[in-house]
């Protein structure tokens, strides 16, 4: 059996977790005999994961798990073009790791947040080019044999420079919800088990990454969700 985990940084992230801690290393933790695939890519949206789809699809794998939306959902203060160039801004003016992550703390991110206060949010996508993109990662996947296809939703966020993130997340997960419709997709949400053991927890200390108990939600659906599956004859 091979599980592929397509995604955004949700499944990567944070780095400072020991190893063994992130859902997909539970996942192969699990399944021993299992291969367990992580391509996670971050900042990139349903579109770039559309993309990409094609290289998602040599896997060949059994099982796929996809886990995008978060940069589609989130109300941002700032045009996605426009906080490009002033991260651009600072490699062409040489700023060395720490001063760019200083720059982004200290002027980026609470510029997008007052941003966004003053004005109402810019999406990257609108939550119907999301479903479209997911309708559409979907068919291919299943076109090239994936016989099961997990959709996980986007998990909460409380980083401040978000205003009210978790509102339009869950808009974005209504949507998602719909994907059971098409056969053979099951949608587990995270949301809801953030929501359970405190969203607090669930978050690395950016207040946007999953923290270890996050990781660790995500990974026990996920095998609830498995298990299940390959439990189950096939046929019925």
């Amino acid at each position: 059996m091979k599980i592929l985990i397509y995604s955004d940084c949700m499944s990567i992230g944070p780095e400072h977790l020991k190893p063994g801690e992130k859902y997909g290393e539970i996942l192969q933790q699990k399944y021993k005999k299992a291969e367990v695939v992580v391509m996670g890519y971050s900042g990139q949206t349903t579109t770039e994961g559309l993309a990409t789809i094609d290289e998602a699809k040599k896997q060949n794998a059994d099982i796929v798990i996809l886990g995008w939306g978060v940069n589609d959902a989130l109300p941002r203060g700032l045009r996605r073009e426009t906080r490009a160039k002033i991260i651009r801004s600072m490699y062409t003016l040489r700023l060395g790791q720490q001063l760019r992550l200083a720059a982004r703390s200290l002027f980026l991110n609470p510029l997008e947040y007052a941003m966004l206060k003053l004005r109402k949010p810019y999406f990257y996508l609108r939550s119907e080019d999301t479903r479209a993109n997911f309708v559409s990662m979907i068919e291919g996947l299943k076109l090239s044999g994936t016989k099961k296809i997990i959709v996980l939703s986007i998990a909460p966020v409380l980083n401040y420079r978000f205003v009210h993130a978790n509102d339009y997340i869950q808009q974005y997960n209504e949507v998602l919800k719909d994907l059971w419709k098409l056969n053979n997709v099951t949608f587990l949400d995270i949301y809801a088990g953030f929501e359970q053991h405190g969203f607090e927890k669930c978050l690395d200390t950016d207040l946007f990454h999953y923290s270890a108990l996050g990781h660790t939600i995500a990974a026990e659906k996920i095998i609830t969700e498995i298990d299940s599956y390959i439990n189950v004859p096939q046929g019925k």
